[in-house]
């Protein structure tokens, strides 16, 4: 499960660069962002995400955006999620293939948690 956000509603994503250098000079450079966050499984408690009780309130996601098909909309996904999220939506199960790092950078940019069904097969974890 990628938790990718501290706070359901308004998460803090950090931003790292890393550099490459070859004999002084620079070669490449990446910036990577990340949430920083807690996470607990108490077997007769649940789920705890940086200290506070969380029941996902979710929704399982097919990779196309219905009519306009699977091709990525970043405004159209956007709306997607916007919309979700003011039915109280704020967790995504992405079907059948990896979802487009565009997915999921909205997910961390907009608060929801997203869980790639990818690797799931009849109830057994593939990865």
């Amino acid at each position: 499960m990628l938790l990718a956000c501290g706070r359901r509603r308004t998460p803090y994503l950090y931003k790292a660069v890393s550099k490459i250098y070859a004999d002084g000079k620079q070669t490449d450079e990446y910036t990577t962002r990340f949430g920083i966050r807690s996470i607990e499984i108490i077997a007769d408690k649940g789920f705890f995400l940086n200290g506070k009780h969380r029941k996902f309130q979710g929704v399982c996601n097919h990779h196309d955006l219905g009519p306009l098909g699977a091709a990525i909309n970043v405004a159209a996904l956007r709306r997607q999620l916007t919309m979700l999220k003011d039915m109280g939506c704020d967790a995504i199960r992405t079907a059948h293939n990896m979802p487009a790092p565009e997915l999921v950078q909205l997910c961390d940019e907009m608060g929801f948690y997203d869980d790639a069904g990818t690797f799931r097969r009849m109830g057994h974890c593939q990865m």
